[in-house]
């Protein structure tokens, strides 16, 4: 089973078509385990609503894999993010409820400047670095091999476009979050509110973050033979951000999330790509 990437943004084979489920059969139920950050918590509501699945939701908020570098706050200090021993405890998610298929899906944590030298000294390294690629890419391949380890399929999902209305959230608009975790969508120039968290620190937009985070997602799944599922070029076909899919809204106020039209969407094209991955 060769790396696959569903739905357009880099050209690998389809894994699957169509949003059916007519050739599964009657009565039964596909497990998942959802794994990742805070939109892939989301997808598993999607999952959890969609009768052909039986989903475990074990995604936690501020989740990046990448932990051999320090994350850059927007101000220039030292973040901490939520799934520091995912080594453990996803295996152990694997083993205690015996998945058909493990959908991992990780994104807006992952495209954070961070330090791997030195940290808090001078600019943090971003995913233009290929210390940071590498650094990705490694930890991809990891969690493919220990999470598939007693025999569950495991499947990568590709990263959304994120646009925030702002560089930096006020606590009014997100308590829980002090400190920026991507830069403004972009394209190119940055807003006119955008200040490098520390002197030299380059801005690089979302948009270039997510395509490169989802290239990188490619690779480790070419390297641990796992399939990516192209969630961002199914929910924003057009190859850019969109708050409208079809005529209706799916997204977030904060324009980073996904409403829960937008997940039973996504859920709806991920169920028979999940079902084709569990049965390879």
């Amino acid at each position: 089973m060769r790396a696959r990437l569903v739905a357009a943004a880099v050209c690998v084979v389809v894994l699957a078509s169509g949003f059916g489920g007519g050739d599964e059969p009657a009565g039964s139920k596909l497990k998942v385990l959802v794994l990742g950050d805070s939109i892939a918590q989301g997808y598993a509501r999607g999952l959890e609503r969609d009768a052909r699945t039986e989903t475990i939701n074990a995604a936690s908020v501020n989740c990046s894999l990448v932990t051999s570098g320090i994350l850059q706050g927007y101000r220039g200090d030292q973040i901490g993010q939520g799934c520091d021993n995912w080594r453990t405890e996803w295996p152990a998610l694997v083993t205690q409820h015996q998945p058909d298929v493990v959908l991992v899906g990780t994104g807006g944590w992952e495209i954070v400047n961070r330090w791997f030298e030195n940290p808090g000294v001078g600019p943090a390294a971003t995913i233009r670095d290929q210390v940071f690629a590498d650094a990705f890419v490694t930890a991809y391949v990891e969690a493919a091999s220990l999470l598939s380890a007693t025999g569950a399929a495991v499947v990568f999902s590709t990263s959304t476009y994120v646009d925030p209305d702002a560089a930096l959230p006020t606590p009014e608009e997100n308590p829980q979050i002090n400190e920026i975790w991507y830069e403004a969508y972009g394209p190119k120039n940055p807003p006119a509110n955008w200040q490098p968290p520390v002197p030299g620190q380059e801005f690089v937009p979302a948009k270039e973050k997510i395509e490169r985070l989802n290239e990188l997602k490619v690779e480790a799944g070419e390297k641990a033979d796992v399939p990516v599922l192209d969630i961002n070029g199914f929910i924003q076909p057009k190859g850019k951000y969109a708050a409208k899919y079809k005529g209706e809204f799916i997204r977030h106020a904060d324009r980073s999330h996904f409403n829960e039209r937008g997940y039973d969407l996504i859920a709806e094209f991920l169920v028979p790509k999940l079902r084709k991955a569990a049965k390879s």
